[in-house]
């Protein structure tokens, strides 16, 4: 051994070298049988859909029997729901919730669409279901999320499928305000006191006593907490919901559809996705239909209860409101003309077409005409103020003159005295 390898720690640098120990794979055993499931899906409950989804739940059950090397785990099912978002389909929460358990080594599925119509939804539960160790097949599209290359592939799938849910919406909703428009629209749900017999919506007999009773018990001057109260007590059942409260009965007070006619469109769903509902405050039209189904209450008694509820409105209201909101009262006396002024207002010099905030001071001399002044501003004697809109707590000084043009106004920052 020559000596710079003595001195210079080679030898002892081999010698210590880590030891490395070889683990070889272990052979999955030749008796185990891959444990596969099956994902079907129908978005509506037509007759055709109805046959589609029997049929794709008897060929799964058939090709998974059918092969040797596969033990069939379940079929997973979800009838009449729409695939935009995983959270409304129990089967298919109930996959997730069985491959995250270790149940599951394989799910077939027809196509993307099956799976989810949303694209952010589709990558995310393939993303956690490969790190479970759970590959997807998606027999249309050719597709099996076990190679790592296939994600990109499905991210377009899973894009064209969105585009297309967005697309059918659209023409849905065509339809629907085409049915609308002709009075022959049918909803999907029905009023508390309504069934639907087939195409037809037929008075539910138990439930439509309790409508009666409501707007009896409403006219004769209970109010609505004090019946949704006494629905509870006497255990009446509520619908969807567990117990009664005041805006249940305040939704049956006010809905048109017990006098036997039918105002649509009274909501609206976004156009993308995720599906948002709003309220319609003129976004789109309405279409109100008269006798689309018999009545359970007379127009008569309907009409007495919205001039009942409109006076108890302006009685109570009145009582309820101790001193006016800021900006609640246009004053139009002595030196202010056409404006509006909050409370704590000190006003000695001329305000016209103005808007004043708590506490605004225009001292004697003073005028100010078509501006906003926010709180805690003070206008010295003097100064004259036009087109001018000031943040809280400026000082205008004695004699200055503002005058801003009525699309530009001068705008005066915070805290500033000028």
């Amino acid at each position: 051994m020559d000596k710079k390898r003595l001195v210079d720690g080679t030898t002892a640098l081999a010698e210590k070298r880590p030891r490395v120990i070889k683990i070889e794979p272990a052979e999955r055993p030749q008796n185990v049988r891959l444990r596969v499931a099956a994902y079907t899906r129908v978005s509506s409950d037509s007759e055709d859909q109805l046959n589609s989804f029997a049929a794709q739940n008897r060929y799964y059950t058939e090709l998974i029997s059918g092969k040797a090397e596969w033990r069939m785990v379940d079929i997973y099912a979800d009838e009449g729901i729409t695939g935009t978002s995983v959270a409304k389909r129990d089967d298919f929460q109930r996959m997730m919730a069985d491959c995250r358990r270790g149940l599951i080594d394989q799910i077939l599925v027809k196509s993307i669409s099956r799976f989810a119509r949303n694209t952010k939804d589709c990558l995310q539960n393939i993303r956690e279901l490969k790190e479970l160790g759970v590959n997807v097949r998606f027999e249309r599209e050719g597709i099996d999320t076990v190679n790592v290359s296939s994600e990109l592939i499905t991210a377009i799938y899973a894009a064209f499928a969105q585009k297309e849910s967005e697309s059918i919406s659209g023409n849905m909703r065509w339809s629907y305000q085409r049915r609308m428009e002709s009075g022959t629209f049918l909803p999907s749900s029905m009023a508390y006191g309504y069934r639907l017999d087939g195409k037809k919506i037929v008075i539910d007999p138990e439930a439509a006593l309790i409508v009666s009773r409501i707007f009896q018990w409403y006219l004769s001057g209970v109010n609505k907490t004090e019946i949704a109260k006494r629905l509870n007590e006497e255990g009446v059942p509520s619908g969807q919901q567990k117990q009664w409260y005041a805006a249940a009965v305040r939704y049956i007070l006010t809905n048109e559809k017990y006098t036997g006619d039918s105002l649509w469109q009274k909501t609206y769903t976004s156009h993308t996705l995720p599906a948002t509902r709003y309220k319609n405050t003129g976004e789109y039209e309405q279409f109100y239909a008269m006798g689309t189904h018999p009545p359970i209450i007379s127009k008569e008694a309907f009409e007495q209860a919205q001039q009942l509820a409109q006076k108890r409105k302006s009685t109570y209201g009145k009582k309820l409101r101790r001193e006016p909101y800021p900006l609640s009262q246009k004053i139009s006396c002595g030196p202010c003309v056409n404006s509006l002024i909050a409370d704590g207002c000190d006003i000695q010099g001329s305000v016209k077409n103005c808007i004043l905030f708590r506490n605004v001071r225009i001292e004697k001399g003073a005028s100010v005409e078509n501006c906003i002044l926010f709180k805690d501003t003070v206008v010295k004697s003097g100064a004259a103020l036009q087109n001018v809109i000031t943040d809280k707590q400026v000082t205008v000084g004695e004699n200055v003159t503002l005058t801003g043009h009525e699309n530009y106004p001068i705008v005066i920052a915070k805290n500033s005295t000028i």
